[in-house]
């Protein structure tokens, strides 16, 4: 039972002060009646002014009080109201995790099997094996999904749990998601988590790297906005030099033309640093390269195309001779008195000296080793640049192809959920569903209400991130 008293009428003190004047004008004469009236009147300005601005000050800490006390309680009974700790408008912290881990794995799911079975569906493979379907739908595909569903889920239940105890989002974030990452446990593939752990590595340098640009730009920008204030008042207070220019410039140093040309620059200078790590990786310790990048090397070398099973011990031995040379010091020069097919048999190994027709002679040993089939360095670089180049479209045609038709499929889709998503929105299908629900009860009325509803949830998030 509420114990509020009900509000007061607008007229109650206007009624009650002027039946008070007519008894007052009862006692007075006209003048001293006049007096009275207009004082009276002016004290019921003021306190109607005073119980208006009370009034709006009570009701609105009434509405702030009713709002914290709801807050307090739906927020230990689950209800639909948002923690105040917490930025997930509209959700619960539980319903915020269990949303975000059905999503992630359903997408997660999706994208591993898209991921499989396009590629055997445009080479053909499901019509000769159409259990391939299945089989890529197994556990691996599960397991996957379940680690980005788990690290997506526990780093949302952990930021939720760490924003009680610190305002500091940063904080709440480094530790949401160094727990979160022990995720990566769950995916069993050893070379997919070790390119998970790569990929996140990189990211990681790239986005510090990133910050620390931003970090120096500001510095920068807050020196040259010195610079120029201090310019400003000498000019004011002594105005231009004969023939300086009319305008502020502040002098650029040398930073400046650093973080110029690193913008610049930097991405060539990081292609380089990385190509030049990585193919001395693939010479000399191709064991430290994963199976598939070392497989991948060894194709888009040439050399398996070329030498097939030979394509390995050529690259063992262009390793070991370049180690050999650069101890024993010698001549890099093919000596004039013997072929290149003879040498190699004689200083490197006769299996790789196979490979090498027997007239041909290089100029230098490495050029044997690096191109055995050509002596001209010029004439196997073109060619190679030539059998890369159609070998790389053969790559990526289908890829950007399949690419795009994925992208029409999904606007069509998007399309046709934002059509039913308003009519969702108008309460056709609602109504369709209730009355259908309640007259039958079947699972296909239960899957067609969750469907619009979902429908509903997108046309709305739709609608409002385009406003």
């Amino acid at each position: 039972m509420s114990t509020e008293l009900p509000p007061l009428p607008e007229s109650y003190y206007e009624n009650f002060l002027e039946s008070l004047a007519q008894i007052v004008s009862k006692l007075l004469t006209d003048k001293e009646t006049e007096t009275v009236l207009a004082s009276i009147r002016s004290f019921q300005d003021k306190l109607k002014r005073l119980s208006s601005q009370n009034l709006t000050r009570l009701s609105l800490e009434a509405t702030e009080a009713s709002k914290n006390q709801q807050r307090r309680g739906t927020g230990g009974r689950g209800g639909k109201d948002t923690s105040p700790y917490c930025q997930h408008d509209g959700k619960t912290c539980t319903q915020n995790c269990t949303r975000g881990f059905i999503k992630a794995f359903v997408v997660g799911f999706s994208v591993k099997y898209l991921i499989g079975v396009l590629p055997a569906l445009l080479m053909g493979k499901v019509f000769k094996r159409p259990s391939i379907l299945k089989q890529l739908a197994g556990k691996d595909t599960a397991m996957f999904a379940l680690f980005l569903s788990t690290f997506l889920s526990s780093y949302k239940g952990i930021l939720c749990l760490m924003r009680r105890y610190s305002k500091s989002d940063r904080l709440n974030s480094f530790v949401a998601g160094s727990i979160a990452g022990a995720s990566l446990l769950i995916d069993r593939d050893k070379r997919r988590r070790q390119s998970i752990m790569l990929y996140l590595l990189t990211r990681a340098i790239q986005f510090t790297g990133a910050w620390l640009m931003k970090q120096w730009a500001i510095q920068r920008k807050a020196r040259q906005n010195k610079e120029l204030q201090e310019l400003k008042e000498k000019v004011d207070r002594e105005g231009f030099a004969p023939g300086q220019p009319r305008q502020l410039i502040v002098k650029k140093r040398w930073d400046d033309h650093l973080a110029k040309f690193m913008q610049r620059w930097a991405g060539v200078g990081v292609m380089i640093l990385a190509n030049a790590q990585i193919i001395f990786a693939f010479l000399f310790h191709p064991e430290t390269l994963p199976k598939a990048y070392d497989s991948f090397l060894l194709t888009h070398s040439g050399w398996k195309h070329d030498f097939g099973g030979m394509a390995a011990p050529l690259r063992q031995a262009i390793g070991d001779t370049v180690a050999r040379l650069s101890q024993e010091n010698g001549s890099i020069r093919m000596p004039l008195d013997t072929t290149s097919r003879e040498y190699i048999a004689e200083n490197v190994s006769p299996n790789i000296a196979t490979i090498i027709p027997p007239k041909i002679r290089h100029r230098f040993i490495m050029c044997a080793l690096q191109h055995p089939l050509d002596a001209s360095c010029t004439r196997s670089k073109a060619t190679l640049f030539r059998d890369e180049y159609l070998r790389a479209l053969k790559l990526y045609v289908p890829l950007n192809v399949t690419y795009r038709c994925i992208t029409q499929v999904y606007l069509f889709m998007f399309t046709i959920c934002t059509f039913l998503g308003y009519v969702c929105e108008h309460g056709f299908c609602y109504t369709l569903c209730s009355s259908t629900f309640y007259r039958k009860r079947t699972l296909l009325d239960v899957s067609f209400a969750w469907c619009c509803g979902w429908c509903n949830d997108i046309f709305r998030s739709t609608r409002s991130s385009a406003w």
